[in-house]
């Protein structure tokens, strides 16, 4: 080092990563800036300090450093997960695909990569394709998410993923970087059980150093070779990391070099993952395996998000509501599901409508965070279901059945979206559906997909305000594109409060309905959780498995909505149908919804609840003569028409139901188990250890 005055710090090899070295380090000198270099690194300039320092020292300039890219970890590990599970389905083989992914191959798929090596080789797979009849990979792609999904859940080999933001991510990489020493030390390492991955946090996480350089509203410059500042519009084509030839490079490491040695299509790989479509030289918008790196969104915006600042995260007061009568085994799991969540901050109320035997008498739980309340009058399910939710004082409250569970890890998740959202008012998860033993022929494990907002996104997301409003008012005109589930929403305080508003927060002869769409209408910043958080219990006696036994009417009585004393009914009562009650329950609570939302949001559309009445009788084969004074003489004509299109064109038969469908939502539900679970306590075990 020559006269340079130094000083030598010696840390145990047990401390950690670099990172942690540069922390331990940065303790013990008084200076008020700090560059860091990692043993990778090879200067490959002159003056190499002074040009970090002089950028580092220019106005607003918070963080400098040689190299910077806007990877995602979560992005690019999805990606090399999707390929290793691609060819572990042993499809036919592609030689481009083989050549794109060489060194990731290498790694876990080495069998791959053989018929590259040799003409041998490639004759011989070729051959064991045709005989096989292995398909294109392409032809898998569809079912990679159901894994993703699977591998990237609570407590799967993929999770550490998820904590990473989307692309594009703006970060300086950490092999050479420069800025104030308060900065630097200021940025906790977080920790995690992989030190690694604790580290990568640092560098790129949602809490990472760089996004608190933002966040404090200075900007992240990359210097280049040139002694440049390159703004982070300008990265993409800054000839630095990934970039071109590196030929700007302040410095190289490990990195850098394996980029150089990589084929065209390797190189074109890691390009996409750094800069996707921000790269002018890779053509965009760029997908692998059909996976998008777009630049749809300005780089600029990414930044300013970063801009609030985040305090530690709170730890939110969750309230679960459970509503009960007279399931006193099914009570037992279903609070159990709720105790054993490892999250601290809950509580559990239960309210006890009328049990012959009071809830309270059974040891539910010795936990504290538990509170019953009962009623001694049978109350509606309406009634009931608000006197449950009126006992919560959470931040946050969830309502679920005596039949319905929490997946592991269902509080941590919520207090981790809302603290990252900043406390949405809404949060809506997909879900488990489990049937119970007798309510099919065995039990039943499936997927449910909430709705057709949730897309093909596998993160969660804050929903579009517009995309909220149609499919409420898709709901009220009868054309549904999503389910209402209640333990698929969590809401806040606020919002709960809102909903309050002039009256209770249930309301109509379907509470959940109700509030599942006047809660998504009223909420001012909903986030989409692709992953199903809870469990929908279906049980023998409960209204679901009546909907399974073909005995629906049977199941509505139990809800105990006395329609002749309801106002609105009387309102509606001349446009209502004879037929299935669930049809006009459902316009009716529509109309309770449209009510309470006001002009802003359509009316009910009864002319297509009449129709849809009207076909379910002709499609059960029921005698139109119950419906035929009810009917209006084009509805008797509509209705003769489509007894004969049934009879002799089924074709246009279909085209009718289908035009008059209430649904506008199909969807694919993977199923998960079959027979193998007996209650929600098992199946929630079973999520825990990853057998689901």
């Amino acid at each position: 080092m020559g006269d340079i005055p130094h000083s030598v710090h010696v840390v145990n090899d047990d401390i950690g990563h670099d990172l942690h070295a540069y922390k331990h380090a940065a303790k013990r000198f008084d200076f008020s800036h700090a560059c860091f270099v990692n043993t990778f690194t090879e200067i490959k300039a002159d003056r190499w300090l002074e040009k970090l320092y002089r950028n580092l020292t220019k106005p607003g300039v918070g963080m400098v450093g040689a190299s910077g890219t806007f990877e995602s970890l979560y992005d690019s590990c999805k990606v090399l997960e999707k390929a290793n599970w691609l060819v572990q389905h042993t499809p036919r083989f592609d030689p481009d695909l083989a050549r794109t992914f060489k060194w990731w191959f290498g790694i876990v798929q080495q069998g791959w990569i053989l018929p590259l090596h040799s003409p041998y080789r490639r004759v011989r797979r070729a051959v064991g394709d045709l005989l096989k009849r292995r398909r294109p990979w392409s032809t898998y792609l569809p079912d990679f998410e159901h894994h993703w999904r699977i591998a990237s859940d609570h407590g799967g080999p993929q999770e550490p993923w998820t904590k990473f933001p989307h692309f594009p991510n703006p970060h300086i990489r950490s092999n050479m970087f420069m800025l104030s020493k308060k900065a630097f030390s200021s940025t906790a390492i977080p920790s995690h059980s992989n030190i690694k991955i604790g580290c990568c946090e640092f560098e790129s996480g949602h809490r990472s150093l760089s996004r608190n350089v933002m966040r404090q509203g200075l900007r992240l410059v990359l210097v280049g070779a040139d002694g440049h500042g390159y703004e982070m519009d300008e990265w993409a084509a800054s000839e630095t990391f990934r970039c071109g030839k590196q030929a700007n490079l302040l410095a190289t490491d490990n990195q850098t070099k394996a980029f150089d040695a990589m084929s065209p299509g390797e190189k074109w790989v890691h390009a996409c993952f750094s800069w996707g479509g921000y790269s002018e030289t890779i053509g965009g918008p760029p997908q692998i395996l059909g996976h998008a790196f777009s630049a749809s969104r300005p780089v600029a915006e990414v930044a300013r998000e970063c801009l609030a600042k985040r305090s530690k995260p709170k730890a939110p007061l969750i309230s679960i509501a459970i509503p009960t009568r007279g399931r006193d085994n099914l009570i037992a799991e279903a609070a159990e599901t709720a105790v054993r969540q490892k999250y601290k901050n809950l509580e559990l109320v239960i309210f006890d409508n009328c049990s012959k035997r009071p809830i309270a008498e059974r040891n539910i739980s010795d936990d504290k965070r538990v509170r019953i309340k009962r009623s001694d009058q049978f109350l509606s399910v309406t009634d009931s279901w608000n006197s449950a939710i009126d006992m919560a004082r959470g931040d946050y409250v969830v309502l679920m059945g005596d039949d319905d569970g929490l997946a592991p890890g269902f509080c941590e998740r919520i207090a981790e979206l809302a603290d990252r959202f900043d406390a949405p008012d809404l949060i809506v998860s997909n879900l488990y559906q489990f049937l119970h033993p007798g309510v099919v022929d065995v039990s039943l494990l499936r997927h449910l997909p909430m709705g057709t907002f949730f897309g093909q996104r596998d993160q969660p997301f804050v929903l579009e305000p517009e995309e909220g409003r149609n499919a409420v008012a898709g709901s009220i005109q009868l054309r549904r594109c999503f389910y209402f589930n209640m333990q698929a929403f969590t809401m806040s305080r606020a919002l709960l409060d809102r909903v309050r508003a002039g009256g209770a927060i249930f309301r109509s002869p379907f509470p959940d309905y109700y509030l599942a769409n006047v809660a998504l209408a009223l909420s001012e910043k909903t986030v989409i959780e692709p992953r199903p958080l809870a469990i929908q219990g279906v049980s023998q006696g409960s209204v679901g498995s009546t909907l399974f036994a073909n005995t629906l009417d049977l199941g509505l009585a139990a809800l105990n909505h006395d329609l002749a004393s309801d106002a609105v009914f009387q309102q509606v009562k001349p446009e209502v149908m004879p037929g299935p009650m669930y049809w006009t329950n459902y316009i009716l609570t529509m109309e309770y919804v449209a009510r309470r939302l006001g002009g802003d949001y359509p009316k009910p559309d009864l002319g297509r609840y009449r129709r849809w009445q009207i076909l379910d009788a002709i499609e059960a084969e029921r005698p139109l003569r119950p419906l035929w004074p009810a009917m209006r003489f084009q509805e008797q004509i509509q209705a003769l028409w489509a007894k004969l299109m049934k009879r002799y064109d089924q074709d246009r038969y279909r085209t009718l139901r289908k035009r008059a469908s209430p649904y506008d939502y199909e969807h694919p539900q993977h199923v998960y188990d079959v027979g193998g679970y007996k209650t929600d306590l098992e199946v929630y075990e079973a999520i825990e250890r990853g057998a689901i």
